[in-house]
C-alpha cells in the first residue's frame, strides 16, 4: 500500500487544473476542425478560380478571334457592297447590249451566276448587319 500511495503523491504532487485543460483540449478541436474546413475550401476556390482564369484566357482568345474576324468582315462587306454595284452595272449594260442584238441576257452563264453569287453576297451582308451591334457589344468589354 505505501507503493500506491507514493505512486499516488508523485502523481498528484502538482495540483492539476483540470478546467484549464478542458479548455484547452476544446480549442484544439476547434483547430482541427478549423483545418478540415480550410483544406477543403482551399482545394475548392483553388478550382474555381483556375476556372475562372481559364475562362478568362478562353475568352480573351475568343474576343482577340472576334476583333480580327469582325475587322475583315467589315473591310470585306465595304468591298462587296462596291463590286456588288458594280455587277448591277455591267448586266444592265449586258442585258441592254444582249437584247440589242436578239440574245437572252439569261443564256449568258456568267449573268446567272452573277446574280447568285450578288444575292449569296447579299445574305452575307446581311448576317454582319444583323450582328454587329451584338459583336461591337462584346468587343466592348
Amino acid at each position: 500500500m505505501n507503493t500506491q500511495k507514493s505512486i499516488y503523491n508523485k502523481l498528484f504532487k502538482e495540483e492539476v487544473q483540470l478546467e484549464s485543460h478542458k479548455v484547452e483540449l476544446a480549442l484544439i478541436d476547434d483547430l482541427k476542425q478549423m483545418v478540415v474546413r480550410m483544406k477543403a475550401l482551399d482545394g475548392a476556390f483553388g478550382k474555381s478560380t483556375q476556372k475562372a482564369v481559364n475562362a478568362l484566357s478562353a475568352f480573351a482568345k475568343v474576343q482577340g478571334d472576334l476583333k480580327d474576324g469582325y475587322a475583315g468582315a467589315s473591310l470585306d462587306r465595304d468591298e462587296a457592297k462596291d463590286e456588288i454595284k458594280a455587277a448591277v452595272a455591267l448586266i444592265e449594260k449586258i442585258s441592254k447590249q444582249a437584247r440589242e442584238v436578239g440574245l437572252n441576257p439569261n443564256d449568258i452563264p456568267q449573268t446567272k451566276e452573277i446574280v447568285n453569287l450578288t444575292a449569296n453576297i447579299e445574305d452575307t451582308i446581311a448576317i454582319l448587319d444583323r450582328n454587329e451591334s451584338d459583336i461591337k457589344q462584346i468587343l466592348s468589354i
